[in-house]
């Protein structure tokens, strides 16, 4: 949790995209070098990765 505004503010290109939650977005969010798939209590989300293609499935609020 100490490092949560440094990590979510961050632009550096890590070697792999980074799939999280533990972070609340309204919806999710994608950056260069990271995607954030917390989305509230109540709503579940959930990243489809095919090949080079993403894709969100959610539950209703």
């Amino acid at each position: 949790m100490w490092i949560r505004d440094d990590f979510l503010r961050s632009k550096v290109a890590y070697e792999k995209m980074i799939v999280h939650e533990y972070s609340v977005v309204e919806q999710p969010e994608e950056k260069s070098n990271r995607i954030a798939v917390d989305t509230n209590l109540g709503r579940l989300t959930c990243l489809v990765l095919e090949g080079e293609q993403r894709r969100f499935l959610q539950t209703g609020v």
